[in-house]
């Protein structure tokens, strides 16, 4: 998975002065003594034996030191990271701070500020616009209900489509589709992974090129059926437009990655730049 940056969040004091001489120090809730943290163990997605599920290196998923989750109790959500001494492990232990330890807690993979908790439901969000890298591009839930052991399994939450180019002269890869959601923001069960139902779900997926737009690119996509036909487009650096059509139809499944493979030279390229219409 990707290193992410580290998210401090400092423990805070509420001081409320009663009097004159009196002073009473009260921890604002949720905050939890280091001394009390909660510790819990988390997996990474596991493999299938056909090879297809989304992994980081060699179908074998592992954590990155300093990959964050959110973690949540239903009511008050944190941040935490994979500490160092387990980079490269598909666990690891995170110690957290902040929840009611006696809750259910749900996870998230990647941190996401404005996930929720709603009735057992996540709300996460797939990226309309996305940077091309494996690690955000890989959706993960889980859930650990307060009885059971504290041990929290990932789901994969969003199939992956792959592909590789090494032409220079593209500023933007998207998909669009007028009968598909590919991205927004949707309920997912915690313990399956599964799409239960859309909150603002839109119908396309980009990546514009900021930097290098060469090598292997990944775009997380929500679970669907991609309909034959359904274009993938191009833009260059110039303005011409390229397409790509899918052959078949395809279920994008959770967990599964779909390799397009070497791209370059299926592209099908206009030989003008398109007319900008917002022009004069």
């Amino acid at each position: 998975m990707k290193a992410i940056k580290l998210l401090i969040i400092p423990a805070l004091l509420l001081i409320l002065v009663a009097g004159a001489c009196t002073r009473v120090e009260e921890r604002l809730p949720g905050y939890e003594d280091v001394s009390k943290a909660i510790e819990i163990t988390v997996s990474c997605p596991a493999s299938t034996e056909d090879g297809t599920r989304t992994d980081i290196q060699g179908l074998n998923p592992v954590w990155k030191a300093g990959d964050e989750l959110w973690l949540s109790d239903g009511v008050d959500a944190v941040g935490v990271t994979i500490p160092s001494k387990y980079d490269g492990q598909p666990y690891a232990k995170v110690s957290i701070i902040g929840l009611n330890p006696d809750s259910t807690f749900y996870a998230l993979y990647p941190y996401q500020d404005s996930a929720t908790v709603v009735k057992g439901t996540i709300y996460a969000r797939i990226p309309t616009v996305q940077d091309g890298s494996f690690g955000k591009a890989h959706l993960a839930v889980g859930i650990c209900k307060k009885d059971a052991e504290r041990v929290i399994e990932f789901k994969n939450a969003s199939a992956v489509l792959k592909f590789t180019t090494f032409r220079e002269d593209l500023a933007m890869v998207q998909l669009h589709n007028t009968s598909v959601v590919f991205s927004g923001e949707f309920k997912i069960n915690p313990e399956t992974g599964a799409k239960s139902g859309n909150a603002n779900a839109l119908r396309k997926v980009s990546l514009p090129y900021k930097g290098s737009n060469i090598g292997e690119k990944y775009l997380s996509v929500m679970e669907s059926n991609l309909p034959k036909g359904a274009k993938i487009t191009f833009i260059s650096r110039d303005g011409r437009m390229g397409y790509i059509y899918t052959s078949a139809k395809n279920a994008l499944s959770n967990g599964y990655l779909y390799d397009l493979g070497d791209i370059d030279n299926a592209i099908t390229m206009d030989e003008a730049p398109a007319v900008n219409l917002g022009e004069e």
